[in-house]
Order: C-alpha cells, then sequence, then structure tokens
C-alpha cells in the first residue's frame, strides 16, 4: 500500500493537468506547495479532515498574488488548464472569535500541524469546525448549529453545518492525501 500510494504521489497520478504542468515547470516558485502538503494531522482524524478540506487540496499555496499571476500567465500561455492559488499575504492574523455550540466535539485546529507560516491560513478555514464522533448521529439530526458552525465525524462520513450536510461512504485511499 505505502509503494502504491508513493508510485502515485511522485507520478502526480490522480492530479489534474495544470498541476502536473506547474510542478514539472522550473521557472515557476519551487517552493509553492500544494496545501494538502503543507497539512498533516493525526491518523485518526485524517480521513475526517481531508475529507472535508477535499475541494482546496489541490489548490497552490503561494506568498503572493505574484505568485499566482506568474503562474497562471505559465497556464495560459501554454493552453494547460487552470489552477487555484491561496495567497498567504491575505491570510492576516485574526482573533479567533471560536461560536460555542451545544454538540460536543473536537476542534479541528486542535488535531492538525503545520508550519508557522500557514497556521492564518488553516485558522482560517477550520475556524469553527469541530470533529464529533459518528454514534452522536441521532442528536446531530435535530441539533440546531450556529451560523458558521461546521460539524464533521471522526470518520469522515458527514459534516454538517447550519445550512447544508454531506457525506456517504469513504473510499480506500481516502486519508492518504495529507502530508504526503
Amino acid at each position: 500500500e505505502y509503494n502504491l500510494t508513493k508510485s502515485m504521489v511522485d507520478n502526480l497520478e490522480g492530479f489534474p493537468e495544470s498541476i502536473r504542468f506547474l510542478k514539472k515547470t522550473s521557472g515557476w516558485a519551487k517552493n509553492a506547495p500544494l496545501f494538502s502538503d503543507v497539512l498533516f494531522c493525526k491518523e485518526e482524524y485524517r480521513v475526517a479532515i481531508e475529507n472535508y478540506l477535499e475541494p482546496l487540496m489541490n489548490y497552490y499555496v503561494v506568498e503572493d498574488y505574484s505568485e499566482a499571476i506568474a503562474a497562471i500567465n505559465l497556464l495560459s500561455n501554454s493552453a494547460q488548464g487552470r489552477a487555484q492559488f491561496f495567497v498567504l499575504s491575505s491570510y492576516n492574523a485574526q482573533k479567533s472569535s471560536l461560536i460555542t455550540t451545544s454538540v460536543e466535539g473536537v476542534p479541528a485546529l486542535s488535531v492538525i500541524e503545520v508550519e508557522s507560516r500557514y497556521q492564518n491560513l488553516c485558522n482560517y478555514l477550520l475556524k469553527n469546525v469541530y470533529l464529533v464522533n459518528d454514534s452522536t448521529e441521532k442528536d446531530l439530526n435535530s441539533a440546531s448549529l450556529p451560523e458558521g458552525v461546521v460539524l464533521i465525524g471522526k470518520s469522515g462520513k458527514f459534516n454538517k453545518s447550519k445550512l447544508t450536510m454531506a457525506g456517504g461512504s469513504v473510499g480506500l485511499f481516502e486519508g492518504k492525501r495529507i502530508g504526503r
């Protein structure tokens, strides 16, 4: 399993063509990692955190807009697709204003590890996100959540906010992208 996962990572299997192109282009920010590469978390929470952040895992993390613009121009000039970027200079230190909820859970920010330069980005993305036991599904069914609070099942099976709920089966390779 390790060798298969390593081979897939090394060959950028499952990644869009634009990401493969930018990773292989030598003139573009060599120190611009994918978001999935900057984040690490405890094994027991990895699938849940990855499923919640899944739409953002292929975003590049760049220092400023000039790096993002350079990459966008490379992609445009070479007709290699599109990419998304988190611009670190845009995520200033924010005062933590956690919203309290009646449902007991573990704050997602307490189970991740990230270099200090990426902390503000993670604070923004995971503020008011809590991991809850999957056995509390019945409690969650009737729980009214404040605006901005998200609950995710520790197994990664579901996530719930005030207005939405998502979930389903957990695949074999889920939880393998964080902290590659």
